[in-house]
């Protein structure tokens, strides 16, 4: 005490026979002093001295003089440092117990009053002391003979209150344009997939802002906005993409090798089509230049779920396609990868085979976008939870359910650091019943504000907790799933159901999670799930989903659907060539009712000789015609069938090249596309031989006439005129070779007809059988899956997983959310991920870190889609809390924020940092002015790399 001021003159100024004046004019000569031993008590074990009460008692003194206001401002200011509220603070929790009652609450009173002529002197400063007004406000309730101050509490609490609106309104009162257009259609009928309109359209987009301030007219108008910016941040670099490669081509660079917004890649072959179990997938390799200059170890092309665009005439013509699996080993080897492609079976051409094709992929992943847009087109009215604060943005909140129903709380997770673990039936433990029996902060390792956000947090129905860096939201948040998992009978009493644990990326999940499995039981954590097969975490792997499911069967399944599928395949080869094919009697007689007895398999007797048009018959009708030459249809179905040939013609050898990098679920996965076929007479192969028959070829009049031959017979084939049911069954009893030429073709055409309506039926047979499969194959891992996750305590999903299963969790309606980095997270995503059974929603992020980050920077900065739904709240005044007590940041770095939030203060481990070595000060402002290139490393970055391997250097020795 004698390094900073006399005690015995300090006792002189805190009697009561001392003037207020002179108390002042004392405490302001001796304020470097009063500096320095705040500082040094702050670094002692929390004791209250009596030199602490007699130097309180001086400023309580003093701050009653009403002269001298330039000395009364002197000392305030000394008490606006983040420093001075800690001491106060630490005096407040100590002084009851290390001091006589009458000194404990003369340190009271010296603290509301400067409290109050803070209040008033410095308005601007009050803000950083919300953490003394709650410790004076706990205080003041454990001591009934200052009662009289609470209402001087509340009174400062409350302007506290009402400065942090107004300046909030002032955030929010500013004009903004409300776009009242109607949409030009109904958003849901919207595909996912982009269509050829969306890659050329004929106007822009029709896109509407978000809504900063205020609320939107209905669910239908918050959808709508929604889901168009969505699709659109979606969709704007792939179709930015393929325009900039068309206006490249159109300026003559025919050599494109980059684009600015996507991938470009040239020469992709599309090998052939194999079954799986994620439907049919093709098979695509690479260009050999462009895959071996890949490091594909250490790239983001090709991930899973990412969109990709195909077109082998410059985009003329395109399809869409999504990446469903991406070796790295096998995309080194051979540049192999496989994907869905969007096209329905009627859309998509076999010709697509063994082509090249421009391919460019989007950088936006397509699957991050993809659930979401699927289900905000599936929310209904009354299904988005929390309708009223996402749409109608009010400020109320009220208590959750479970804890108006008088919930009973076990805080001893916490206050005694016990893992949580499987409450037994008939246990006992401690519990609290009263909102007012709970644990102080200090008993749950808390700081007062982190108290308050905790208490928030488990009795309201909606909670924003914003943590500046190092204010220990992170620990906040693991404390308050620790309660609420050791408290599944309080929130999960009438009903089970999970907790839902959620974050943006996998990264920080797996850290969250880590946290908590590392607070629970080695029982409790067969209770936890981790769902998704990304985690690359060690630790994670042991409660992800994959792991805990039983194994499907997959073999047997696989060879179904091949067989299916080249059933299909060979079927649809049928219905393609029927128009210059006529079916030989053995394929009629498997298929359809048919009189065999009339034909057999002597050349004499068979169909094609009944209808003229074996090769014989042909040259005879030619013999016997004279008619005038005319044009023919041969070319254009010489053209049909050209474009149904396989273009694949290496497709054996591309399989055995695949083979030997990608071990497929069966021996051949393949389909086979183009398969041989030969059940009739291809007449167009009839006058290919015709035509270069050297008896034929040699008479040109001749070879003219059977032209006209063939064009006949082709005629006939496609004439639409049948015989009726009735009259065929009549000329069936009949025989059929004395039947003339005209009634034969009739009678054939209703056997053809016959026989394509039963090949098309099985056709639809067989894909139902597929799709049978498939829906069993899916059924039986949705039963495993709810199987595991029905059990589940806490399940812990991305934004994209929780979008992805929302069927699932229609099913097990989690009532309880948690968010983690929710500022980080478009709106959209929240939506999407957020079940319609949600009561009660915790989010835990800070929007002035970092925001959301849309594909598209057009769409942040003129429709506001960088706007988290987490800031968005805070801009139009619903209660928050702001955890203000920086545990990480260095003194001289911390100063750099404060700034930007008001009050935030150093906890006292910061100052106690070690100096950096080899630099004159540990912070260091670093001035440069080469220009900018984001391609290159800048010279600043140059600055900043010796700088720490210096530092480094010099640190490890």
């Amino acid at each position: 005490m004698a390094d900073f001021f006399s005690k015995v003159i300090l006792t002189q100024m805190s009697s009561e026979s001392c003037s207020p004046e002179e108390s002042l004019q004392y405490i302001t000569s001796i304020l470097p002093q009063l500096e320095k031993y705040i500082q040094n008590s702050l670094t002692r074990p929390p004791v209250c001295t009596s030199e602490d009460v007699l130097l309180m008692k001086v400023v309580h003194n003093a701050l009653r003089c009403s002269s001298h206001r330039e000395l009364s401002v002197r000392l305030l200011s000394t008490f606006k440092d983040s420093s001075t509220t800690d001491f106060l603070i630490r005096l407040l929790h100590t002084s009851e117990r290390n001091s006589s009652e009458t000194e404990n609450n003369k340190v009271i009173e010296a603290c509301v009053e400067l409290l109050e002529h803070l209040h008033v002197c410095m308005p601007s400063f009050i803000l950083q002391l919300q953490g003394l007004i709650f410790t004076l406000e706990k205080t003041v309730e454990k001591t009934p003979k200052l009662s009289r101050l609470t209402h001087r509490i509340l009174s400062v609490k409350e302007a506290v209150k009402r400065s942090m609106e107004f300046t909030q309104r002032k955030k929010t009162t500013s004009t903004e344009y409300v776009d009242k257009r109607k949409p030009p259609d109904d958003f849901r009928n919207l595909p996912i997939f982009p269509r050829k309109e969306d890659i050329f359209p004929e106007q822009r987009p029709f896109l509407r802002k978000i809504i900063r301030n205020g609320k939107y007219e209905d669910l239908e108008h918050y959808l709508d906005v929604q889901f168009r910016l969505f699709r659109e941040d979606c969709l704007t670099q792939l179709r930015s993409g393929i325009q900039e490669y068309i206006q490249e081509r159109t300026a003559g660079n025919n050599n494109i090798r980059r684009l600015e917004s996507s991938r470009i890649y040239h020469n992709v072959r599309i090998l052939f089509r194999e079954t799986s179990l994620d439907d049919i997938l093709h098979v695509l390799q690479l260009d050999q230049n462009t895959y071996k200059n890949i490091d594909w170890n250490n790239t983001k092309r090709l991930l899973h779920g990412s969109l990709v665009c195909l077109s082998f005439d410059h985009f003329e013509t395109f399809l869409f396609a999504t990446i469903m699996r991406a070796d790295t080993n096998v995309l080194s080897v051979r540049g192999l990868f496989k994907v869905k492609v969007n096209q329905t079976e009627n859309e998509l051409e076999d010709c697509i085979l063994g082509r090249l094709y421009t391919m460019i992929e989007s950088t936006a992943l397509f699957e991050a976008y993809r659930h979401g847009l699927e289900k905000l087109k599936s929310i209904g009215a009354g299904k988005l939870a929390f309708e009223k604060f996402f749409v109608n943005c009010e400020t109320e909140i009220r208590k959750t359910d479970y804890f108006e129903k008088g919930p009973v709380f076990d805080f001893s997770s916490i206050t005694h650091r016990r893992l949580v673990k499987i409450r037994r039936y008939g246990e006992r433990y401690e519990r609290v019943k009263q909102y007012r029996d709970w644990p102080s902060s200090e008993e749950l390792h808390m700081n007062p504000i982190q108290y308050e956000a905790f208490k928030a947090a488990l009795t309201n129905e909606f909670c924003l907790i914003q943590g500046p860096p190092g204010t220990g939201k992170s620990y906040l948040g693991i404390q308050i799933v620790k309660t609420l998992l050791a408290n599944t009978e309080c929130w999960s009493r009438d009903r089970t159901s999970p907790i839902l644990m959620i974050c943006f990326t996998n990264h920080a999940l797996d850290q969250f999670l880590e946290s908590i499995v590392d607070s629970v039981d080695t029982a409790f954590k067969s209770r936890i799930v981790r769902v998704g097969g990304r985690s690359g975490n060690k630790v994670i792997e042991d409660i992800t989903l994959k792991k805990r499911c039983d194994r499907v069967p997959k073999k047997n399944r696989l060879l179904e659907l091949n067989f299916l599928q080249n059933m299909i395949s060979k079927y649809k080869k049928m219905i393609s060539q029927q128009n210059f094919t006529i079916v030989n009697n053995d394929y009629l007689r498997q298929y359809i009712h048919f009189p065999s007895q009339n034909f057999t398999n002597e050349e004499e007797k068979t169909l094609f000789r009944w209808l003229n048009v074996d090769k014989r018959s042909v040259l005879d009708s030619a013999s016997n015609n004279n008619r005038k030459k005319r044009k023919t249809k041969i070319n254009e179905y010489l053209e049909v069938e050209n474009n149904l040939l396989p273009n694949n013609r290496y497709e054996n050898w591309f399989y055995q090249l695949t083979s030997s990098v990608d071990e497929s679920e069966h021996q051949d996965p393949r389909i086979q596309d183009s398969p041989v076929l030969n059940f009739g007479m291809n007449i167009l192969q009839t006058w290919r031989a015709l035509a270069v028959d050297n008896s034929v070829k040699e008479d040109k009049k001749f070879l003219e006439q059977v032209e006209l031959v063939i064009d006949d017979i082709l005629r006939n084939i496609n004439l639409e005129n049948t015989m009726t049911a009735f009259e065929a069954g009549f000329y069936e009893t009949q025989n059929l070779w004395e039947l003339p030429l005209p009634n034969r073709w009739k009678l054939y055409r209703f056997w053809q007809s016959q026989f394509y309506r039963k090949i098309l039926s099985n056709i639809e047979n067989f894909k139902i059988s597929y799709n049978e499969i498939l829906e069993n194959y899916r059924q039986e891992i949705f039963n495993n899956e709810y199987r595991v996750l029905e059990r589940a305590a806490l399940i812990a999903m991305t934004t994209t997983g929780a979008a992805k299963y929302q069927n699932m969790l229609k099913i097990l309606r989690p009532r309880i959310v948690i968010i983690d980095e929710a500022a980080e997270v478009l709106e959209a995503h929240i939506v999407a991920s957020l079940p319609s059974s949600c009561e009660h929603l915790i989010m835990i992020g800070d929007h002035k870190q970092l925001e959301p980050k849309p594909a598209v920077f057009e769409l942040a900065q003129k429709y506001h889609l960088s706007l988290s739904f987490f800031e968005r709240m805070i801009r139009n005044g619903i209660s928050h809390h702001c955890l203000l007590k920086q545990h990480r940041m260095r003194p001289e770095i911390s100063s750099l924020v404060k700034e930007i939030y008001p009050g935030l203060h150093d906890a006292e481990n910061v100052k106690e940092y070690e100096n950096v070595s080899g630099i004159a000060s540990n912070m260091e402002a670093v001035k440069h002015c080469a220009k900018h290139d984001c391609h290159v490393v800048t010279h600043v970055d140059d600055i900043v790399t010796l700088m720490t391997k210096f530092i480094s250097h010099i640190n490890a020795k």
